[in-house]
């Protein structure tokens, strides 16, 4: 029995040293250094930085991306050079006629075609002037049974971003859910044939549905608070939420998911509010029902980050006395078999930092909440190799 217990006595401290030896997740000290402020400059185009910033964009390339000008309607490149940025006037797309695109929501470059994704409607357009416009609506009936409701295309957290679309195939992803069967479909829309298909997802419904907010009203739904998030990238499609801090990755050559769990040191990894309303709902007690599920903690939608294939996503700790401007706000990022390497509180970091970011090949561009210049759009930028060499 002594040796027994002095067995179990070593063990034990070997665990508690281990563990000892463990290296923390967040780590401010050697990013610190590294964190600095970069000037976007804007040029003639029109923009300022008061601009809701960046509206939507897409083309990551080396060193550049593409953005949309809201101001003039068109397609503006911004170019890095050295420690600045350029904002360069680029295409000008029709506001009025039969080929007129407004309103879209995000937009996307393929070797054939640029498209344009409007809430319930994709449009391609090609250099040879052919115009498609594919409804969604139309094309998502024949899948459902009744009332139906299309996910927000760009629905992110963190900035009008949506990541679903397969520019190699021309393949955009994303969920529609199906009012009448009170089910969660994920839906491939072949920009080609101008076709649906379905595909198979993992999603616990019943969870999803204790963050959503459904509500019945003679054959219409109304819901609340976002869909799944859709990420592809290569060969593996990536589906996460703004309630959980789950991650699933099916890979389309095994075709198969993969669930991972990361846990966190920061902020809780899920949310715990529990709504309940009687079918005889009042309205405001939906409004504050709704706020209660928002102001739980919230994670944005997954994203590239670095040209060695990790990711990186932003989360929004609890909000207080609906005080969103003053909530933690945090960076998490992951390897490219999505083990997490570090979480950061941002806010920690630079208190002017905001929480909106774009993902660039070399490193991180955080807007600062505050603009001086009218002229120029300043971002804090963090290096990537700060995160990959961790």
């Amino acid at each position: 029995m002594k040796h027994l217990t002095l067995n179990v006595t070593i063990c034990l401290l070997v665990s508690i040293y281990l563990l000892s030896c463990e290296r923390k997740l967040f780590n401010y000290e050697d990013i610190k250094a590294e964190v600095k402020i970069i000037s976007f400059e804007f040029g003639a185009t029109g923009l300022s930085s008061g601009t809701v910033w960046p509206p939507t964009y897409y083309n990551f390339g080396d060193n550049h991306l593409v953005v949309y000008n809201p101001f003039r309607h068109g397609l503006d490149t911004i170019k890095k050079e050295k420690e600045l940025f350029q904002l360069v006037k680029g295409i000008d797309l029709d506001s009025e006629g039969p080929e007129a695109i407004n309103d879209f929501e995000s937009f996307f470059s393929t070797d054939a075609h640029e498209v344009f994704v409007l809430n319930n409607a994709v449009i391609t357009k090609n250099e040879v002037a052919d115009f498609s416009y594919l409804d969604l609506p139309k094309l998502i009936e024949p899948l459902v049974s009744g009332p139906f409701v299309i996910g927000r295309l760009t629905d992110n957290l963190f900035g009008r971003i949506h990541h679903g679309f397969d520019s190699k195939n021309e393949l955009l992803y994303f969920f529609v859910f199906d009012g009448s069967e009170n089910n969660l479909l994920l839906c491939k829309l072949d920009l080609i044939l101008g076709s649906i298909d379905l595909i198979p997802h993992p999603i616990d419904i019943q969870e999803l549905a204790n963050f959503q907010i459904l509500i019945d009203d003679q054959g219409t739904y109304m819901a609340n608070q976002r869909l799944p998030y859709i990420y592809i990238f290569e060969q593996e499609l990536v589906l996460s939420f703004n309630y959980s801090s789950d991650v699933f990755v099916l890979n389309f050559d095994s075709d198969r998911y993969e669930k991972i769990t990361n846990r966190s040191e920061l902020f809780p990894t899920s949310k715990s509010v529990n709504i309940h309303l009687d079918s005889d709902f009042d309205f405001m007690k939906v409004l504050k029902a709704m706020d209660a599920i928002s102001s739980d903690v919230e994670f944005g939608s997954i994203q590239k980050f670095g040209k060695d294939g990790g990711y990186c996503r932003l989360v929004r700790g609890l909000v207080v006395n609906q005080e969103y401007s003053k909530a933690d706000f945090f960076l998490e990022i992951f390897d490219s078999k999505f083990k997490k390497l570090k979480e950061i509180q941002l806010n920690r970091l630079a208190p002017d930092m905001s929480p909106f970011f774009i993902s660039f090949p070399d490193g991180l561009f955080i807007k600062a909440k505050n603009q001086p210049n009218e002229e120029k759009l300043d971002y804090y930028f963090i290096p990537t190799e700060n995160f990959i060499a961790y």
